[in-house]
């Protein structure tokens, strides 16, 4: 059983909705001032809408989660789906997902305002699934180097949009490397952005040597800055 699935609490944010801390690593999936408001500003706001206003034209919006996590992303983008004229499929990997009786208790909490927390739990891992005719879910319980070794790399299998929401550079300190995002390269389509919570400034070289051009943009309620990049090799 790996960390992720050891000594984790159910926590409170500050904004209401729920999120996972873990006291010995001093570490939470979320932010405590808000894991909903931090989800939408970093991934939804500054990543798929921004994409979609920036690339008018495109039918079909190809996405990429490193780190499921909590699910918080993809039922955020399923909400968006709802209300945008265009196809999403999204991908997401997560070696350690976190057992359904957390799920449930977090879904249960986001039922009033989020209902697609609980219809993202639904869909079984390793399959895609439909969930709306416009939205297509995929999850793989693996590494990123797992599903790297696997991918088809053609047109076909590249993203345009990546949420990078990997555990911080002092929990996961591999996942933040030069060389995993010169291998993330190899999936992207050229213009694809990168949107990630983490702006510490070897991220940002690391992103620079992979070909992306990255802009710092404001974070979300105690958080100075984020990153979002744009493949550009």
């Amino acid at each position: 059983m790996g960390i992720e699935q050891m000594g984790w609490d159910l926590i409170i944010t500050g904004d209401g909705s729920p999120s996972l801390h873990h006291a010995e690593l001093d570490e939470s999936y979320h932010s405590r001032n808000g894991a909903l408001a931090e989800s939408k500003h970093i991934y939804i706001d500054a990543g798929l809408l921004h994409l979609v206003a920036t690339q008018p034209g495109v039918d079909t919006i190809r996405i990429f989660e490193l780190g499921f996590g909590t699910g918080l992303n993809a039922a955020l983008a399923l909400k968006a789906a709802s209300v945008l004229e265009l196809s999403i499929r999204y991908t997401s990997i997560e070696p350690h997902p976190i057992a359904s009786k957390i799920a449930a208790e977090m879904a249960e909490i986001h039922q009033a305002g989020l209902p697609e927390f609980a219809h993202v739990h639904s869909v079984a891992w390793d399959k895609s699934t439909a969930i709306l005719p416009n939205f297509e879910l995929t999850k793989r319980a693996c590494t990123f180097q797992q599903f790297a070794e696997k991918l088809q790399l053609n047109d076909d299998h590249k993203f345009d949009l990546i949420f990078w929401d990997a555990f911080g550079p002092r929990v996961s300190p591999q996942l933040w490397l030069p060389s995993v995002f010169s291998q993330l390269a190899e999936i992207l389509r050229e213009g694809a952005q990168l949107v990630t919570y983490c702006s510490a400034g070897h991220v940002r070289r690391a992103l620079q040597s992979a070909g992306l051009k990255v802009e710092k943009l404001a974070g979300p309620a105690g958080k100075r800055e984020i990153i979002r990049a744009t493949y550009s090799p």
